[in-house]
Order: structure tokens, then C-alpha cells, then sequence
């Protein structure tokens, strides 16, 4: 059977391309040190096949038929090139998204799918330093953060627990990895545009590096993360999504950084630290 075999969640902004030199130089060392080490991570594990859940920038979806998750299943992914990042075509592994999308229809997630979903910056720029050559097959997973009415974080975790499952009941014997990308805090095409939420980021990994999941998810709704984190943090429910898939394990946060100069926070977290 299909096993998990590393998990990180990271943070996306295309200002780490197109502005990636207007930021401190030692931050921004220490946050593409961290995507190399992560990256190295991920080679360590031979991983064979990559789920990458994250939202969008009203790119490919849009209020007119906006759903809550939508799984990739087309056997290429190609990026919009918006926003100063390069328009890759990254390979997709059809087996394994039509069987997350089976296995959800069969386990009470009626989960959208798409054959040609474009891939925004969202899914670009973590790819674009954890996976520079593009040579490893994905599923992109889509959940909506941007536009209202949004999923509780609760939904979020137990879609997570759900790609666990289906995973381990995959008649494969691939390795997979989980990618969550998004936040931390930023404000986006509001006045608040530019801050970042310190206080509010390091209380969250410091929540999430202890394993207290259930006090994210329940306490830390959606109304709290738009008020203190900006409508940009809204994004974690990626995060809590891919730590729901592998809740018991060891978690390391490889670097965080208080990136004004890219308008967000930006962190590098092992969710599956000295795993095998």
C-alpha cells in the first residue's frame, strides 16, 4: 500500500520571486535555507508522487461557481505565469487524484474535480523552491479561502484525516508527500496591505509545533484569523488540512520571518520530522 512519507507547510508570496531581493538579505537567506533544506528533505524521502493543497488568487475560480475543494485530476498542471512567476508545466499523477476523488465520494467528501485546473502562483512558488525541476508528479488541491462562505476549520482538518485514509488504502506502493502552502498573515487589496502579524504567526506555530490542533481548529475560527491575520491568513486552512493528515507526528519549524518587505509572514514548517 501507498505510505506518506513527508509533510510540510510553507508559506507562498510572489514577491519571493519577483521581489526576492528588496527583503533583508540575512531573512531572505534564512527563509530560501529553509526551502533548500526542506527540499532536501523531500529528495531524502525518494518521494514518488506530491499532494499540494492550496487556494487561489481568483485565477481559476471565481464566485460564479466557487467550489469549497477541487481535486486536479488532468495529467498536467500548467501555471498562469502571473504575478513575476514563471508559467511551469508540472507533471500530475491521475491515478492517485481520481482515487482521492472516488474515496472522498465514498466517505461523505463530494469533492470537485477538474481536468484542466490552472495552477496560480499559490501552487508556483513553493514548487518553485522545493521542487525547482518539476520531475515529480502532483495532485494540486484547491480550497477556497478567498471568497465567502468558507468551510470551518473543522471541515479542514477532517478533509486532511480523509487524504490520510485514502492514502494508506491506495493500491499502490508509492510515496507520497503533502504539501500545504499559504499565509501566514498578510492583508491583501486592503488598506492593512503590508503588515504582518507577528505576535499572531509565532502563537500559531507555537500552536501547531505543540500539537494543539484541536484548539486551532475550534478556537481559532475563521472570523479570529480575518481580524488578527488578515484575510491572506485565511489561507492556514491549507495548513491544518496537511496537519490533519499526519496529526501524531514529530513537527519542526524550519525557519519564520516577518517579510514586510513581501507583505506577509513567511514560515517553513517539517510537519513529518525524522520520519521514515
Amino acid at each position: 500500500m501507498a505510505q506518506i512519507v513527508a509533510a510540510t507547510a510553507v508559506a507562498h508570496t510572489a514577491f519571493m520571486i519577483r521581489a526576492k531581493d528588496k527583503a533583508p538579505k540575512e531573512m531572505a537567506d534564512n527563509v530560501f535555507s529553509a526551502f533548500e533544506e526542506m527540499g532536501r528533505r523531500l529528495k531524502e524521502q525518494n518521494v514518488d508522487t506530491i499532494i499540494v493543497v492550496s487556494s487561489d488568487h481568483v485565477k481559476t475560480f471565481f464566485d460564479d461557481n466557487m467550489p469549497s475543494i477541487c481535486v486536479g485530476i488532468g495529467d498536467k498542471g500548467i501555471g498562469w505565469g502571473e504575478a513575476g512567476v514563471p508559467a511551469y508545466e508540472v507533471p500530475m499523477d491521475q491515478s492517485l487524484a481520481k482515487h482521492l476523488v472516488n474515496y472522498g465520494l465514498n466517505n461523505d467528501f463530494d469533492l470537485s474535480y477538474s481536468y484542466e485546473m490552472k495552477l496560480d502562483h499559490g501552487f508556483i512558488v513553493p514548487l518553485h523552491y522545493l521542487l525547482p525541476q518539476m520531475d515529480i508528479p502532483i495532485v494540486p488541491i484547491f480550497v477556497n479561502a478567498a471568497s465567502m462562505p468558507l468551510s470551518p476549520m473543522t471541515r479542514m482538518y477532517r478533509f486532511g484525516e480523509m487524504i490520510s485514509q485514502a492514502v494508506n488504502e491506495w493500491d499502490s506502493d508509492k510515496r507520497v508527500a503533502l504539501i500545504a502552502t499559504g499565509g501566514l498573515s498578510h492583508w491583501v487589496a486592503v488598506p492593512r496591505m503590508g503588515d504582518v502579524a507577528e505576535e499572531f504567526d509565532r502563537l500559531f506555530l507555537e500552536k501547531l509545533i505543540q500539537h494543539q490542533d484541536q484548539e486551532i481548529i475550534h478556537q481559532w475560527g475563521n472570523e479570529k484569523i480575518l481580524a488578527e491575520g488578515g484575510n491572506g491568513a485565511l489561507e492556514l486552512r491549507a495548513w491544518m488540512a496537511v496537519a490533519g493528515a499526519v496529526s501524531k507526528n514529530n513537527r519542526e519549524v524550519l525557519c519564520y520571518e516577518p517579510m514586510h518587505e513581501w507583505s506577509t509572514g513567511i514560515a517553513i514548517v517539517d510537519l513529518m520530522r525524522g520520519e521514515s
